[in-house]
């Protein structure tokens, strides 16, 4: 997480694929005297160019724009501007979203189908080192985890302890040799974690289990 420091006027940096949102952004930030527009970019190569140069307090990111985008350009915008916060303006953003992105150190979450002054209040709350979702979208994504608890599968624990130790990347025999079990008994739980995740093979289980928010980055 970049420094918080004091700032009279908020250097900001707009990256969409669509020249009519960004005219619209520009337009919207203008119109306040603590906000300044110092760049905009229409692709992730772009924006590292424009925020390597225009070193920005905040970026104003789309989640999905031409490559590099979502996660990497993320991860490379924080080498890029070490000191820039980041607020991800997308049509839909959901809790996977908000959960890799938050892990990145992205600070804000706006919808464009937001009322538009919520964004100038996200670029100054994140600028000044706070957190900000829209309440549009923490509605949305309240509603998301709600119907996703009603359909997540129940794991016994020992299940869950295979399936940790899958995420960390070990084999049956690893995973055998920590439980004091044997590679006969966690085939036999594999076996049943692949059914309650509807999945074939152990990528796929990683994969949704991160996705369901079953396992972590911390687990």
């Amino acid at each position: 997480m970049p420094p918080v420091k004091a700032l009279e006027t908020i250097r900001v940096v707009l990256v969409d694929d669509h020249p009519v949102v960004l005219s619209g952004l520009r337009t919207l930030l203008g119109e306040f005297d603590d906000l300044e527009v110092v760049g905009t970019a229409t692709t992730g190569t772009e924006a590292l160019n424009v925020c390597r140069a225009a070193r920005p307090d905040v970026v104003v990111l789309d989640l999905r724009i031409p490559a590099p985008s979502g996660p990497g350009l993320v991860a490379r915008l924080g080498d890029t501007a070490p000191d820039a916060r980041i607020v991800l303006l997308s049509t839909q953003i959901d809790a996977r979203d908000v959960s890799w992105a938050s892990q990145s150190g992205v600070s804000g979450f706006v919808l464009k189908g937001d009322d538009p002054g919520q964004i100038a209040v996200a670029v100054r709350r994140v600028a000044a080192g706070e957190s900000f979702v829209s309440a549009e979208l923490s509605g949305a994504l309240l509603k998301s985890v709600r119907a996703e608890e009603r359909t997540r599968p129940e794991f016994t624990r020992r299940e869950l302890e295979v399936l940790r130790h899958l995420a960390r990347g070990a084999s049956n025999r690893q995973i055998a040799r920590s439980l004091s079990v044997s590679e006969r008994t966690v085939k036999a739980h594999l076996t049943a974690v692949f059914g309650k995740l509807q999945v074939r093979d152990r990528t796929g289980a990683v994969a949704e289990a991160f996705r369901q928010g079953i396992v972590t980055l911390e687990d």
